[in-house]
């Protein structure tokens, strides 16, 4: 029997995961002598056939031992230390999607003295009436008294999407109390200290704050480890980079070979599945096997440090202890340039619970006349854009994967068929067919088709959807066949909720005030007011500020949540007066902080009252190195050299012009501007400016201007040197609210030179042809092809030679006369 493994999801290539097969056996035994017949006996089982590849032990010809010569050592290395500072892990909760890090957490609270405690009212309390009338007793009523209870506060997530916890109480309410009854104080014990004709007091009256709470990281608190099998009958670890004879032997490997399979693998990388994507074994009857991979996925962590998701998918990606440890589910905040990033953790769990709900029978699988078909599809929430335009567009590029774990995937025959709906059950009674209304895709059919790639750009005037006021949802379906028409068949589909953009995200110079320390929005930058504009990038240089707003002229957004490159984005009235302490507001700030050519992303959640959906925002930025291009104010008085022409793809042909060479004609007022890169880094406030012509400089804005006094045959040349530098204000901003060192924020110097020929003009009657005519031929004569000046110079040669020889000629007969 063979069992192959289709992975999908992974950023790495087979050859570099780790594929950890088992196979559950009906009488299976005990291999690693722990008394149990478990996950690590059906993980040992396969090893052994994977590693011995049908070794019998027979010589292979050597005679010396290997020694540790086959040893693999796998990576990450997480020897069971629990380091946080190994490299973290994931993994994916498939009832909702979510993505937890196995980290174990502990509680904080805002006080040390947090409790839970409860009123006890109406207190009935007696006491004797002394010393007046001994051994006769009082009743007083309605006491109250603040009684802790027998349990502590916990602290437990109470929004996982925005990263919220509170604290709670089995019983009573959370306080910060310094002092209150015991739990174990009687009501005749409270009376007596209450006093008589004292009212007592309830827990409310006492003033006390309910403290608030939050997760850290627990020391030691990475709980990963690899899912390798275990020799444990004789105390080695798999993956450790040492296989000695006695993890020979418990394998079935020949110690005199370092690679017994003679796959290429080392023993050790194939006993720990390092690409082992098929597995082949003599099949008896109940036999079960599944397949577990590790490796990196193509999603980043939120720890800002460029590692990928460490995961793994299973065969059938299903697991109840997943989902059970997701309902004790954790988070912890990571500061991120002085930004909170919110991880959801999971810190109690044995990924080993999840594979006996993810084993196979193969015999059912092969014998069913049918194809199993799974659909996956990626990203999980994709997001429309009825509004970007061609290129411009920024709606997701949809992936849908169709897996059949019963046939050979390349030859199957494929259709596939996209539908929406505002129901998103999988039955609902409208579904409307829009594969045909889709403009930017894939093959829809085809033999091994067994990928979908499709944008999202859908606009609200196609008719597409059903209402635009509700919620969408996409069905992806995938109709698979054995091609020959009597064959095996099968579908699948997948359901995925789509997101609407809304307008482009308008990013504003950010402006910090000194004396109140807080930011303001300035002047706009990168506006989208035209429609082609929608979607572009919008450049920055290095430790900027930006602000950034939502155009919502109506007022109909609430609820805003703001992201930066997928984490949390906040703004408090610390930051900005038109921040709000506890709830997000429609504005935020951020440092622009990375490398060159980096990309930053700010997007947003909003809640439409309108249209009554969430609507998502965005806008891209990429960090440039700023810099500054001479470029003519008036191309009749100063234009730029031609170099020729190019051929266009149509077959027409464009003018090839020179960025640093000009032509200009004596006479002529010649006019630069300075065109800087941001543009709006153009402000003398930021941007000192100095020019210089011919070795003249002076001072002056983004413009500036000279008339052509030079002889034709002579040039000018001109360059601009400028120094960039960010206000002491916006400094300051940088490093009191994001930490950025001053030290980083560095002016930039900026030049650019150009040469501006002068050129001699055949015509000069009147001022007319000077800034016309005269522009026209001295143009065309400064631009003849080289080809048609060389024919030309010829031509002169020529004629110039034909007229020497009859003057020479023409007076030779008259000499010879008078000899």
């Amino acid at each position: 029997m063979n069992a192959q493994a289709i992975t999908a999801g992974f950023g790495d290539d087979d050859k570099e995961l780790y594929f950890t097969w088992y196979l559950k056996k009906t009488n299976g035994l005990d291999l690693d002598e722990d008394g149990d017949y478990d996950e690590n006996d059906w993980k040992i089982e396969a090893a052994r056939i994977i590693a011995a590849n049908g070794y019998d032990g027979e010589s292979n010809g050597n005679t010396e031992s290997d020694g540790n010569g086959d040893g693999y050592k796998a990576l990450p290395d997480w020897d069971g230390r629990n380091d946080n500072d190994d490299p973290n892990c994931y993994v994916q909760n498939f009832d909702d999607g979510r993505i937890y890090e196995l980290k174990e957490t502990t509680e904080s609270f805002s006080c040390a003295n947090a409790v839970c405690a409860s009123t006890r009212t109406p207190l009935t309390c007696e006491y004797e009436d002394l010393p007046d009338n001994p051994g006769t007793f009082i009743t007083e009523s309605g006491k109250s008294a603040c009684q802790l209870e027998t349990s502590t506060p916990k602290c437990e997530v109470i929004d996982a999407e925005n990263f919220t916890a509170g604290a709670t109480c089995e019983s009573g309410e959370p306080l910060c109390l310094s002092s209150a009854f015991a739990s174990s104080f009687t009501t005749e014990q409270m009376c007596s200290e209450i006093g008589r004709g004292e009212l007592g007091s309830s827990c409310s009256s006492l003033g006390a704050p309910a403290p608030t709470c939050s997760f850290k990281e627990k020391s030691e608190g990475n709980i990963c480890k690899h899912l390798f099998p275990k020799p444990k009958g004789i105390g080695e670890e798999s993956g450790d980079d040492e296989f000695g004879d006695e993890e020979e032997q418990f394998w079935g490997t020949d110690n005199r070979n370092i690679s017994t399979a003679g796959n290429g693998n080392l023993d050790e990388a194939n006993v720990i599945g390092l690409g082992i994507t098929t597995f082949e074994w003599r099949y008896e009857d109940g036999d079960k096997v599944g397949v577990v991979v590790e490796g990196d996925s193509i999603m980043n962590t939120k720890h800002n440090d460029g590692e990928r998701m460490r995961m793994w998918a299973f065969s059938k990606n299903t697991c109840d202890a997943i989902s059970d440890a997701a309902e004790e589910r954790r988070f912890y905040l990571e500061n991120n340039y002085g930004l909170p990033s919110g991880i959801l953790t999971i810190g109690e769990i044995d990924l080993d619970d999840c594979l006996e709900e993810n084993l196979l029978n193969p015999k059912g699988v092969n014998e069913s006349g049918y194809l199993d078909v799974n659909v996956a599809v990626s990203p999980s929430e994709p997001i429309n854009d009825p509004l970007g335009v061609g290129s411009l567009n920024r709606g997701s590029v949809i992936t849908a994967t169709a897996v059949i774990n019963n046939s050979d995937p390349s030859r199957l025959l494929y259709e596939w068929d996209v539908e929406i709906s505002s129901d998103g059950t999988s039955n609902p009674p409208l579904w409307k067919n829009i594969t045909d209304n889709i403009t930017e895709h894939s093959y829809f059919s085809g033999l091994g088709n067994s990928e979908l790639k499709f944008k999202l750009n859908f606009s609200y005037e196609d008719g597409i959807f059903p209402n635009r006021n509700e919620e969408q949802y996409l069905r992806i379906k995938a109709f698979v066949s054995e091609g020959d028409g009597v064959g095996k068949n099968g579908k699948g589909m997948s359901i995925v909720k789509i997101g609407q953009l809304g307008p482009e995200i308008t990013p504003y110079k950010a402006v910090y005030s000194e004396t109140a320390g807080k930011l303001s929005l300035g002047g706009q930058i990168c506006s989208s007011a035209n429609p082609e504009n929608i979607g572009k990038i919008c450049f920055v240089s290095n430790n900027e500020v930006i602000g950034a707003s939502i155009p919502d002229e109506d007022g109909n957004l609430s609820g805003f949540n703001w992201k930066l490159n997928g984490a949390p984005l906040s703004c408090d009235s610390n930051i900005s007066n038109g921040c709000l302490d506890g709830s997000a507001a429609n504005l935020a700030f951020f440092p622009v902080i990375g490398m060159e050519g980096d990309v930053i992303e700010i997007s947003a959640e909003a809640f439409d009252a309108d249209s009554g959906l969430t609507k998502n925002f965005s806008k891209k930025f990429q960090i440039i190195k700023p810099y500054v291009r001479i470029t003519s104010a008036d191309t009749n008085q100063t234009w730029p050299k031609q170099l020729g022409y190019y051929k266009n793809l149509d077959g027409t042909f464009s003018m090839d012009v020179s960025e640093n060479l000009f032509q200009a004609v004596e006479g002529l007022q010649v006019r630069l501007n300075a065109s800087f890169f941001p543009d709006f880094i153009a402000n003398p406030e930021t941007t000192q400016v100095t020019w210089m012509v011919n070795g003249e400089s002076f001072s002056g804005t983004d413009k500036a201007s000279f008339t052509v006094t030079e002889r034709p045959g002579r040039s000018y040349n001109v360059s601009i040197n400028a120094t960039y530098s960010q206000p002491i204000s916006t400094r300051k901003a940088l490093e009191k609210i994001w930490g950025v060192s001053q030290m980083q924020t560095a002016e930039e110097n900026l030049e650019h030179a150009i040469q501006i020929e002068v050129i001699e003009s055949e015509y000069d009657e009147t001022v007319a042809l000077k800034n016309g005519t005269k522009k026209f031929l001295a143009n065309i004569a400064s631009n003849m092809p080289q080809q048609a000046l060389f024919l030309l110079k010829i031509i002169l040669t020529g004629a110039m030679l034909i007229g020497i020889s009859g003057l020479v000629f023409s007076i030779a007969p008259s000499i010879g006369k008078k000899e």
